[in-house]
């Protein structure tokens, strides 16, 4: 939420620039190497959705309802049984909690290509959904190492900031295989990418700061702001 702020304000242009600060402020390099800033990917992601609101003069996006039609996995050689049968994904919404589960080859159809290390899943009758989603796959193998809510990886979007029906996330943006400590079961190459399929016209949401969008920004970022301890400094540009 910090990381919100100082875009809101005005103190950095770019989401990248604001999280490279309260990064740096955070890390007590004095204490060893140990990163204190933002982490999680998927809260990196919302950061740089704020800064696309607020360069549209906080415009919320309109939650486009869509349903899932195929997901794609590269570097799976790796990860458990090497092939995604061991796999299964749960979609949650942030409003209405758990929509959908699918055991991967059971209501879907799988093909793992195994010269090109691809995994291909088609799904058939996924519930529609809007808003905030998260997707978690769960991996039954033991060897798997898992994280938060027991799951292999996982990552939340917003249907509005997704452009032309996909939406890739390489392993720097994946909850989980973002760590290095993951990284001998999670390999440079892994990667996820959905396709999506909107089914019926856009629905635009309030023209406000607040909201659902708002909601889901205070959920995952727990600090607290204390505006008198926050400086402004030179914006170095970049791009997010």
């Amino acid at each position: 939420m910090v990381c919100v702020y100082l875009v809101d304000n005005g103190l950095f242009s770019t989401a990248e620039d604001s999280l490279d600060y309260f990064g740096s402020r955070r890390t007590d390099t004095t204490q060893g190497n140990n990163f204190q800033g933002v982490e999680t990917p998927s809260q990196c992601r919302y950061v740089g959705y704020y800064e696309a609101i607020r360069n549209h003069k906080h415009k919320l996006p309109n939650e486009v309802e869509m349903t899932l039609r195929s997901i794609r996995i590269w570097g799976m050689s790796t990860v458990g049984k090497g092939d995604g049968s061991d796999l299964t994904l749960l979609i949650e919404s942030a409003e209405e909690g758990k929509i959908y589960e699918n055991h991967f080859g059971k209501g879907s159809l799988r093909l793992y290509d195994k010269d090109v290390d691809e995994l291909f899943v088609t799904f058939q009758s996924v519930p529609t959904f809007r808003g905030d989603i998260r997707f978690k796959f769960k991996c039954s193998s033991r060897k798997v190492p898992k994280g938060y809510e027991k799951t292999a990886w996982f990552f939340w979007f917003h249907t509005g900031f997704i452009n032309h029906n996909r939406l890739k996330l390489e392993r720097s943006d994946l909850d989980n295989p973002h760590k290095n400590k993951t990284w001998d079961v999670f390999r440079e190459n892994f990667s996820v990418e959905c396709s999506f399929q909107k089914v019926k016209k856009e629905k635009a949401a309030p023209q406000t700061r607040h909201g659902n969008f708002s909601k889901r920004l205070s959920r995952m970022f727990t600090i607290k702001v204390n505006p008198a301890k926050i400086t402004k400094r030179k914006d170095r540009g970049g791009k997010w």
